[in-house]
């Protein structure tokens, strides 16, 4: 099969981004196993590696995890952050602004009081370098519980490339006002995992977590069929055709019918963590009586350049070092975030391979605009709409 090579420092690193969103499921795992393979190979020969459990207990703790994921999409950690570490948390976000929308990047971009976004939005989220001066969520991206089950997952060195601090206002308890209220799949990479994280007590009517369990794969899909033609749930032809072919789309009948007995809500104490593929579907409830504060970290197997949502630009790695581990293995992991004087060179010769169809779609592209045309809609998040070939 005729390849091309996507560099780490080039757009059409950020067109693959976009090909994940279209790509039928198939093909989607089969350019997720080949990148896979591909970067492992990139970077033994830079001499990054995952490291191997320290111990036995890790081990089977991320043995543990990684199976739910790949079964189920979805595994509970519980308690990952302690009392004493949530209420430290939540002083130092006493003084601290919030803007407008459920991440900083779709905001109006101007800070504001928690007091009066309560009163004016149904959701809230700060900004990056605020989320990282906040106590423990920094150390916690990196914490060897949760970095073992995300390399394991993906199966190579992962890259963290999105992370968010978010409230839900207990004022705005519609589901269909706000965002990601209602079941759908996130698709900003190709082979990942997202850490979820209550930083407030969370319950079926205070912003608990929705999850329907096989509908993240392939081989999870099949099972999820098969069980429910044993029960004689009758599952239609478009349903099937939106799990496989549809990746941004929802049929209405997923929750009642094949998705049934599958469907999960996570709730708990704060400090709370779950770990899950988020290409399943997915949603939060709105809550009801008291407001929500989540956050979360994102695993890829790339960088995808969501670190937009978060920041304008990367943070001088120099303000953290004191908090992050500052091996070759750790700066490929935080490079989305931080700038790395002396690495970010290495870096850039990282490349990903992909299946001829993504050439034929960039031969399109680059026929119908020009190159500069190009990087600027990407760089605007203006994603374009790739033709489908498969």
């Amino acid at each position: 099969m005729k390849e091309i090579i996507l560099t780490e420092n080039n757009f059409l690193k950020k067109i693959l981004a976009n090909y994940s969103v279209h790509a039928n499921l198939k093909l989607r795992e089969q350019v997720a196993e080949k990148t896979v393979l591909q970067i492992r190979q990139n970077l033994r020969e830079l001499g990054i590696e995952n490291p191997e459990d320290n111990s036995k207990k890790l081990q089977d703790h991320s043995n543990l995890h990684v199976e739910n994921l790949e079964n189920d999409g979805v595994s509970i950690l519980g308690k990952i952050l302690s009392d004493t570490q949530i209420d430290e948390i939540h002083k130092y976000l006493k003084n601290v602004n919030v803007y407008s929308s459920h991440v900083w990047g779709f905001s109006d971009k101007e800070s504001t009081s928690l007091d009066n976004a309560r009163r004016k939005f149904p959701q809230a989220s700060y900004k990056l370098e605020d989320v990282f001066n906040a106590p423990h969520l920094l150390e916690l991206a990196h914490d060897e519980r949760i970095m073992s089950i995300a390399q394991n997952y993906i199966g190579a060195p992962p890259t963290f490339y999105s992370c968010n601090l978010m409230w839900s206002f207990k004022e705005y308890n519609d589901p269909n006002v706000g965002v990601a209220r209602n079941f759908h799949r996130d698709f900003d990479n190709i082979k990942y995992c997202t850490l979820y994280v209550f930083l407030t007590d969370t319950d079926d009517a205070n912003g608990s977590h929705h999850y329907m369990k096989k509908s993240h794969n392939s081989k999870s899909i099949d099972e999820a069929i098969n069980a429910a033609r044993e029960q004689n749930i009758k599952i239609s032809d478009e349903e099937i055709d939106i799990l496989y072919n549809q990746p941004s789309s929802y049929s209405e009948t997923f929750e009642n019918n094949l998705y049934k007995n599958f469907t999960i809500e996570i709730k708990g104490k704060s400090g709370t963590g779950f770990i899950e593929d988020p290409y399943g579907y997915h949603r939060g409830n709105p809550p009801k009586y008291n407001d929500r504060l989540l956050f979360w970290i994102r695993y890829g197997i790339f960088d995808s350049g969501f670190s937009a949502d978060v920041t304008e630009k990367k943070i001088d790695s120099k303000k953290f070092l004191d908090r992050i581990p500052n091996d070759i293995y750790h700066r490929y992991f935080y490079r989305s975030f931080f700038n790395y004087e002396d690495t970010d060179e290495v870096f850039k010769s990282i490349h990903y391979e992909t299946p001829n169809e993504l050439e034929l779609t960039i031969k399109n592209l680059k026929e119908k605009y020009s190159t500069d045309e190009i990087k600027n809609c990407l760089k605007e998040k203006k994603f374009f709409k790739l033709p489908k070939f498969f």
